[in-house]
């Protein structure tokens, strides 16, 4: 009956843990980075020609990945982890094709999404080889994915 009683407790403190969490309160998700930010609007090419599908990921090794939908004429615009300016520094670029569910009626399921006319090699930031710095205050930013 002890074992039961202490057993029962245990689990209320579980719980209760697990409910309340145990981070001592505060905002959840991480923090916003610290020091200077850019805001950018972004234009990325390939073979001369505007990517208008897709999402840009800047990506700069240290948790800041920072993405945008790509717009009909080819542009991005980027915002921070928390929405607001993007921290100044050296990101690794990479594109990625948006899943599309199957057509209405479709017996088979899409194959892996694609960019029409660009390689798969930039899908990833460790296989693009692209990279950008942002710098303080606003500015323009074109990506040539080569």
């Amino acid at each position: 009956m002890r074992f039961a009683r202490n057993l029962s407790a245990l689990m209320v403190a579980l719980v209760t843990m697990s409910v309340l969490g145990c981070g001592g309160g505060g905002a959840s998700g991480p923090a916003a980075p610290k020091g200077p930010k850019g805001s950018a609007k972004v234009k990325v090419t390939h073979a001369g020609k505007p990517v208008t599908e897709g999402i840009l990921m800047l990506d700069n090794g240290n948790g800041s990945v920072i993405s945008g939908k790509a717009g009909a004429d080819g542009s991005f615009t980027m915002n921070g982890p928390q929405g607001d300016a993007v921290p100044v520094g050296t990101y690794k670029v990479s594109i990625s094709p948006e899943s599309k569910p199957p057509a209405a009626g479709a017996t088979t399921m899409p194959g892996p999404p694609k960019i029409e006319g660009v390689p798969e090699k930039f899908y990833s930031a460790g296989t693009s080889g692209v990279t950008v710095d942002v710098k303080e205050g606003k500015q323009d930013i074109t990506i040539e994915l080569k």
